[in-house]
Order: C-alpha cells, then sequence, then structure tokens
C-alpha cells in the first residue's frame, strides 16, 4: 500500500525538481506581452485581484539570464535533493518500536503457570548425582511445577564447550527411578510398624527416607535398606569424563521462587505446621561433586526471536564444593503490532546477577552445593508498540525538503557569486538570476 502512493510521489517531485533547476536557474513563464511587442490584453477586477494574489512573482522572457556557476549549484541541488528524498524513503518504510514502562495490573493469577525454558551443560558432573527441584518463596517444594525436562548422559573431551561424539542415552529426570515389579511393596520397615503406616509401600530408597522424615526419624538408619543397597548397586556405570546436559522445560508459578540443580536428593520435610525443601547427599557423592557449568539457554516463556538473553552462555568453572546464585528479575513485556492494535503478545525479558560462595564441608548447617536460580517478578511491564509514519507526515517532509534545499542553495549560490564578482574580481558576460 505504501509503495503505491511513494512512487507517484516521487515522480512527481522529479518533474518539479527538473523544473525548478533547469540551466542553473528558475524559469517563469508568462513574460510581459507588451515588452515582446504584443498588445496587452484587458483585465476584469477578478483576473486583477486574483493576479494580486500571486505569491511568485513572474520575471520577463528577456531579463532571464544563466551562468556556469549557476548550473554547477543546480546539479548539486539536485543531486542533494534525490539523496534526501532517498533517505526520507528509507525511514518511511522502516517500523519504529516504542517501548513504554508502566504498572503491570494485569498480572498472571497465581494458578496460572509460567514456562521456563532451559539448556544447561555440566561436564564434571554425572546425571547420577544430580537433581532439578522447584521451590517457592516460602521455602516449600513446588509440587505443582510439572518437570518436562531431560538429562541427557553426554561425554567431554576437555571440558567446556567441548563436548564428544558419544550420547551415552537419555532419561527424563522424573523417570531416573528403579521400576517395580508388579504387586511389589517394599517394607516401610520402622514406619510400617505404625499402626496407620501398616499397608504403606516404600518402593524406592528416596520413599523410604521421606517416609522416615514425616515421622521425625533419623533418614540415615535407612541406608542400610533393602531399597538403597539395590539402587546403590543399580547398573548406572559412569564413563571418563561423563557429563550430563539438561534440558526442556519447567512449569512454574508467576510469583518469587527459585529452580536448582543441586548434590543429592530434594525431598520435602514437615517442621511443625509447614512444610520446607531439603537435600539428602552423602560424603562420597560430595567427593566429586563439581558444579562446573555452561548456561546454553535460559528465558521465561518461548525466547523472542532474534533476542540474546543475559545468561545465554555463561559458564563457570570450579575445582571445589561451590554454591552458584543467579539473582533473576523478570519483567513481562507486552507487545503490540500498533496503537489500534488490541490484542498483543506477551513475553518476558529478565537482569540477572551472579554470585559463588565457597561451600565449607565442616560449616553448620551444610550449605548444599549447587547451582541455584532465584527469581522474582516485576511490578512493572514493559509495552512495546510498533508504529509507522503516516503519508501525510511523509508527504509534509518531502514536501519541505525540496523547497528548503532550493532556498537554500539559492543563498549559497548568491553568496558564491557575490565572493567571485566583487571580492576576487571575476566576472563573466552574464550573470545569473537564480532566485
Amino acid at each position: 500500500e505504501k509503495e503505491r502512493l511513494v512512487w507517484p510521489l516521487l515522480l512527481f517531485l522529479l518533474s518539479l525538481s527538473l523544473m525548478m533547476f533547469p540551466g542553473g536557474m528558475r524559469q517563469r513563464k508568462g513574460a510581459n506581452l507588451e515588452d515582446l511587442g504584443g498588445e496587452e490584453v484587458e483585465e476584469t477586477p477578478v483576473k486583477k485581484l486574483v493576479k494580486q494574489l500571486d505569491f511568485h512573482p513572474k520575471v520577463d522572457k528577456i531579463a532571464e539570464k544563466s551562468s556556469s556557476k549557476g548550473g554547477v549549484v543546480s546539479i548539486i541541488a539536485l543531486l542533494i535533493t534525490f539523496w534526501l528524498i532517498y533517505s526520507e524513503c528509507q525511514v518511511f518504510f522502516q517500523k519504529k518500536t516504542y517501548d513504554v514502562l508502566v504498572v503491570d495490573t494485569q498480572r498472571e493469577k497465581p494458578d496460572d503457570l509460567l514456562k521456563v525454558y532451559l539448556e544447561i551443560e555440566f561436564p564434571q558432573l554425572p546425571c547420577a548425582i544430580l537433581s532439578l527441584d522447584a521451590v517457592d518463596g516460602s521455602g516449600e517444594q513446588q509440587a505443582y511445577a510439572k518437570a518436562h525436562v531431560v538429562r541427557s548422559r553426554m561425554q567431554y573431551d576437555k571440558g567446556i564447550g567441548h563436548l564428544g561424539q558419544d550420547v551415552l542415552g537419555s532419561e527424563a529426570v522424573t523417570n531416573l527411578k528403579w521400576v517395580a515389579p508388579e504387586g511389589y511393596c517394599g517394607s516401610c520397615y520402622d514406619v510400617g510398624k505404625l499402626q496407620r503406616e501398616k499397608n504403606r509401600c516404600c518402593n524406592t530408597c528416596l520413599e523410604l527416607k521421606r517416609a522416615y522424615i514425616e515421622h521425625k526419624l533419623d533418614p540415615r538408619i535407612a541406608s542400610n535398606s533393602e531399597q538403597c543397597l539395590r539402587e546403590a548397586k543399580s547398573p548406572k556405570l559412569v564413563a571418563p569424563n561423563e557429563g550430563c546436559r539438561i534440558h526442556g522445560h519447567l512449569e512454574i508459578q508467576p510469583s518469587r521462587g527459585n529452580f536448582h540443580v543441586a548434590a543429592g536428593r530434594g525431598m520435602q520435610a514437615q517442621h511443625q505446621s509447614h512444610h520446607h525443601h531439603i537435600h539428602q547427599m552423602s560424603a562420597k557423592e560430595l567427593e566429586t561433586f563439581n558444579i562446573s557449568h555452561t548456561i546454553k539457554m535460559l528465558s521465561f516463556e518461548r525466547p523472542l526471536p532474534g533476542k540474546k538473553y543475559p545468561l545465554e552462555g555463561v559458564s563457570h568453572v570450579d575445582r571445589q564444593l561451590t554454591q552458584v546464585k543467579y539473582f533473576i528479575q523478570v519483567v513481562p513485556l507486552q507487545i503490540k503490532k500498533s496503537e489500534e492494535d488490541t490484542s498483543s503478545s506477551q513475553a518476558y525479558l529478565y537482569a540477572a546477577t551472579m554470585f559463588t560462595e565457597t561451600v565449607d564441608i565442616h560449616q553448620r548447617p551444610l550449605p548444599v552445593p549447587g547451582v541455584f536460580f532465584y527469581y522474582d517478578f516485576s511490578a512493572l511491564q514493559i509495552q512495546s508498540t510498533t508504529l509507522e509514519p503516516s503519508f501525510i507526515s511523509f508527504f509534509t517532509r518531502i514536501c519541505a525538503l525540496c523547497g528548503g534545499m532550493f532556498v537554500v542553495l539559492g543563498i549559497f549560490y548568491h553568496a558564491l557569486d557575490h565572493l567571485f564578482t566583487s571580492i576576487l574580481g571575476f566576472k563573466e558576460q552574464q550573470v545569473s538570476t537564480f532566485l
């Protein structure tokens, strides 16, 4: 639609420019008939009134003269005018985006879930000792956070960024567990002796330890149980230089919380009237736990095309037990194609800072080694609107450009003519009247 309007306008301006600059001066038609020997036609009062309203008095044909200086100035004027018109056309066809920061009055409800897309590589951390958990702002594990994350066992040849060709296998995070035979019901030992827990089944080591914690028993007692010993002998072989790649998405509430990749197994513990998230780990796991990592991708909802997010490509290399924390401030982004557009798309941007802390194994309570992503949502949002210049404004700018160039080049020509004739003493037989 714009092209159908612009090209006829450009042809009109081109013809107008050629009429304005013929041979280095401006010609006016309609010379005085009396001076040319013709008979003057009697004019009516109305015609005289209209003639007095002429903003452009005409120059008699016999008074028009031209010069080489005027021709040079005219050529320069045409070239500059065409270049400026071309620049204006480029601006007219470009879309401009205006961003405004406003209060977010349409925040998602707490029941709404937000997807976090991630891809993180751990070149020195086998998948067998790695867990991924999501926790809300109160410290309670987000049971509603549906995990759609896969961790792939990889071999790394030279550390971060150098991925070997051997893919040892992929398995869902939530499926890394021993599969019980049909009808199997593992004993809960001391917990199973309780009357209300008589029919409870503890098929895995994790389920057994959780049962112990629920009844305020020491979970380390369960380490010698059938379930824990069986899983310790499970054929989860660790290859040389094995690492782990986590990729997929989490579904979280749009409120303050965190998700983390940490040592041991995360579980829910009850303390009086509230629950809190803890990690169960062994000394053997801590000996080989290396949290060096590279964040390939991290975005809230689908990443915008061509947008590079702050944590993409961030690497951290460490040779000791470390707790790495990323503090993320998420800002909603509302995208509108035009001011009149009632529908809009939603995206999310974020800013992040990094903090590292060395873990002292003698410290109590012991900080959990791992990578923690603490996120919070801003009360403000960015409204991004795409605006297109109107054809009226484009036409006005083109007219102002042509008129301004004609006046400015006329002033330049008169100054140049004055320099050559009055100061330097150069004269031509004919002096142009450019204006």
